[in-house]
């Protein structure tokens, strides 16, 4: 039976594919890695923007002001020192005798429903935000007063 052979258009065939195989290999390699690095840079950001662990040696940082103080900055809350009153509470203009700084006290009603939360909401919402229209929280003061009445207070610059 002499007859010709058959052309190889299979071989080429499977060549070809191997190159197309080759192709997508590298291009989903090349994709993932380009996910992987936005990734990490993605979670490097979140961790810097993470508060510091080390709260410990924040706290020791924070103005230390005792019910006492408060009183004789504020002129025993007197009225001359009133600059507002929001919902939750008075405003007055003091002085902080240990650093010899005017301050801004916000003295919340804890009589009033929801003035618990408030302060902590408040206290954890004011210590992220960085806004030049917006006075910087120096510190926040929960204690009581000469009557033995729970007493809560933030502190900003003026």
């Amino acid at each position: 039976m002499h007859l010709p052979s058959c052309p190889l258009k299979g071989k080429k065939h499977s060549k070809h594919q191997g190159l197309k195989l080759i192709a997508v290999i590298v291009s989903v390699s090349y994709f993932l890695l380009i996910l992987l690095y936005i990734l990490t840079i993605y979670c490097i950001k979140k961790i810097k923007r993470m508060p510091s662990s080390d709260s410990a040696a924040t706290i020791e940082l924070l103005v230390k002001v005792s019910y006492k103080n408060l009183y004789d900055g504020t002129d025993g809350f007197s009225t001359r020192n009133l600059i507002g009153s929001g919902n939750f509470g008075p405003v007055y203009l003091g002085t902080l005798e240990l650093e010899d700084k005017v301050v801004v006290m916000k003295v919340l009603k804890l009589q009033k429903k929801g003035a618990d939360k408030s302060f902590i909401v408040e206290c954890n919402e004011l210590k992220n935000i960085r806004h030049r229209n917006l006075e910087k929280v120096l510190t926040s003061c929960s204690s009581t007063d000469f009557k033995g009445e729970n007493l809560k207070l933030l502190f900003f610059s003026t």
